[in-house]
This record gives C-alpha cells, sequence and structure tokens, in this order.
C-alpha cells in the first residue's frame, strides 16, 4: 500500500490547487524535543526550504541529535538528561527562560512542532498570536497518551489557537474537517542520513547471529502493544528485535519475553540514528501494531530504507504501512506476520538511498505562504 503523501498541500476550503506565492524570506522551525521523529521531520522540512533558498532557524534542545550546515541551529532548551536532581523543575525553567524568549524573538514565519507539554504550548503559541507572527502549528497527533480530558482540551486549545494548522494524514485532517477547522495536509518529510557502513555490519553481524526476522524500534510505550507482538511472532515462527528507550512499558516486554525466551530479544536504550536507520535495512520488516497513532515516523524511515511495515490499520497508519492488520486480535497478527517471510539483508552491499522528493520545496514553500 502506498503511503498517502499528497503531492500538492490541500487546505480546509477543498482547493483542487494550492496558490503559489513567493516563500518567506525566513523561516523558523520551533521543536523541543531535538530527537526523535518530530525533530527528525522538522531537520527534513528545514533542509528543503533551505535548498528553496529560505533562511531556515530551528530553535530545539541544547542535545539536539543531528545538525546540518544547511540549518542555523539554536540550541537553547536544557533537558539535564544525565542528573535527576530536580529535573522536572530544571527543564520547566529552560523553556520559560531560555527556549519561549527565544521563540518570541523570531522574525519571518514562525512554526511550532510538537507539544512540549500542552498547556506550556498552548501558552506558547498564544504568545506567538499576540506578537501578531506569521504562525503555523503542526501539532503530529490530535489525542492525549496520559492527560484524559484535561489534556485532550490542552489539545484541541493548541490547534484553535496555532494559526495555519498543518497535519500528515487523511485521518487526522478529515477530524479537523469535523471540527470546523482548515488544516492544511503536507507530506511527512524525514530526514534520511546516509547508511554508516560499520553501524549496517554491527546489525547485520547481530540480526544474523540471532536470526532476527522482524523489528519494533523506538519508545518502548504500552500504546505500541509489544508483548501482542511478541506473542505474534512465537506463533508465526519470527525472532523479533525490541530496540529503544523505555516509556513505561519495559516491565510488561520484559515479563512476555521471559516467557518466549527464544522469541524476542530486548535492547532498552535510545537508539541513535545510525543504530535505527541500519537495523531497519538490515532487518526488512518492521511492525507497528499501535493501538493509536496519528502517523508514524518509523513507517517514513522503513519506506526510505526498503524495510517492510506491518501495521494495524489506525489513523494515518492505514495509508503508511505496505501491510495492514485490520485487528489487534492475535490470530491476524499472527497470519500476517507469517506471510510476511524473512526479508534480512544478508549481504554488505549497501542500496542506494532515494534522493530527495524533487516536489518537497515546492509544496513547503505552499505550505509556508500567506493565503
Amino acid at each position: 500500500m502506498q503511503p498517502s503523501n499528497k503531492r500538492q498541500p490541500t487546505d480546509g476550503q477543498g482547493s483542487s490547487e494550492a496558490k503559489r506565492d513567493a516563500a518567506p524570506a525566513r523561516v523558523t522551525l520551533v521543536e523541543a524535543g531535538g530527537s526523535g521523529g518530530v525533530y527528525q521531520h522538522s531537520l527534513a522540512v528545514g533542509v528543503a526550504l533551505a535548498e528553496d533558498g529560505v533562511a531556515v532557524r530551528i530553535i530545539t534542545a541544547t542535545d539536539a541529535e543531528i545538525d546540518d550546515e544547511r540549518i542555523q541551529l539554536s540550541r537553547v532548551l536544557d533537558w539535564h538528561r544525565r542528573s535527576r536532581f530536580l529535573r522536572g523543575p530544571r527543564i520547566l525553567a529552560s523553556f520559560v527562560l531560555r527556549f519561549v524568549p527565544a521563540a518570541m524573538r523570531t522574525r519571518g514565519v514562525v512554526w511550532v512542532q510538537g507539544s512540549f507539554k500542552p498547556g506550556l504550548t498552548l501558552w506558547l503559541l498564544l504568545l506567538l498570536r499576540l506578537k501578531g507572527a506569521s504562525l503555523l502549528y503542526s501539532p503530529h497527533t490530535l489525542f492525549s497518551r496520559h492527560g484524559g480530558a484535561f489534556e485532550s482540551l490542552l489539545f484541541d486549545l493548541c490547534i484553535r489557537v496555532g494559526g495555519k494548522i498543518v497535519v500528515y494524514n487523511e485521518a487526522d485532517y478529515a477530524e479537523l474537517l469535523r471540527r470546523k477547522m482548515a488544516p492544511t495536509l503536507a507530506p511527512l518529510a524525514m530526514y534520511v542520513p546516509p547508511l554508516r557502513p560499520e553501524a549496517v555490519l554491527k546489525w547485520q553481524e547481530y540480526a544474523s547471529t540471532n536470526r532476527i526476522t522482524v523489528c519494533s524500534v523506538g519508545q518502548l510505550r504500552a500504546d505500541k502493544n509489544l508483548p501482542l507482538l511478541l506473542r505474534a511472532c512465537a506463533q508465526a515462527g519470527q525472532r523479533l528485535l525490541i530496540a529503544g528507550q523505555d516509556a513505561g512499558a519495559l516491565a510488561e516486554v520484559s515479563h512476555e519475553s521471559a516467557l518466549h525466551p527464544d522469541v524476542a530479544h530486548v535492547i532498552e536504550e535510545y537508539l541513535q540514528m545510525d543504530d535505527l536507520a541500519a537495523i531497519l535495512y538490515v532487518v526488512g520488516v518492521v511492525a507497528l501494531p499501535y493501538s493509536v497513532a496519528s502517523q508514524s515516523a518509523v513507517a517514513v524511515l522503513a519506506r526510505a530504507y526498503g524495510c517492510t511495515t506491518v501495521a494495524y490499520e489506525v489513523g494515518g497508519l492505514a495509508s503508511q504501512a505496505d501491510i495492514t492488520v485490520p485487528t489487534l486480535d492475535l490470530r491476524d497478527w499472527v497470519t500476517a506476520l507469517r506471510d510476511v517471510g524473512d526479508r534480512r539483508r544478508l549481504s554488505t552491499e549497501l542500496a542506494d538511498l532515494p534522493t530527495s522528493d524533487p516536489e518537497l520545496a515546492r509544496i513547503l514553500r505552499d505550505v509556508v505562504s500567506p493565503r
């Protein structure tokens, strides 16, 4: 199944063709995390705009994982990742005293990516609106994983005050239209660095030694249903690699893995981009049985590195996946994983990576231009 990346941004008025306005001279992307899918998307957007002649700046974390010489990177938000002493208050202080002032000093178009915390993101968006900034906002998700009704309300308010709202899948687009909003639909571009031969060789040896045939990469969260995936792999005769930083699901994954010791290999650590890319390239199959999702950065990267994506057809995953599974029933996942086969790459010869989408800069020009 092909991804539903529109070749033209679509606005809420249903126009069949976007207006061709001159791109702004300057765009500032505001992204708090400095790592993971939202940051990698922000970097891809920045590179595409920079290649189109736009001056691009990204305001982000002090320890941002990737940079690019075509973009000015302002590293201002300190996550204090190496210390737990008063970590929460110290992060909050950095956000209030450094991150927000940096965003407020911007000129030109300001494009806020993702959400630090919904309440703080709402505050930032309101300040930018009061300043009169030419504002865009990409929430990257329309639902709350943790905060219940109140956090959902804050998410909704962020979207309502965020200026031009940019989403990346048809499900979110349709949902915002249902809420009487006028979103813009754009491709979920991702920064795709070259594969490092030494990383590929390392993971080829690991996959071959442990006979890995399916992977799950990224945060270990409860909504990813990793115990279900592990049981399905056991019954389908697949060997599973689960790799990523714990976000609340490690205990249940470890328990299930102990019941199937010959099936799953669990690596609990944050994956650097070189390793994540090499795992996708080498293993060849990534499984995403997520309960809820707007879209998946992993699915975009998997396609770039020639990896087959198997996913539950929820949200944007329904159009991102190569193979969709209609339910989260164990039997359906066993069938899907049994049929996908073994797609490991055992050759040391690297495949050519796809070049940048030649239409991406044009699409983003339309997204950031005033209508």
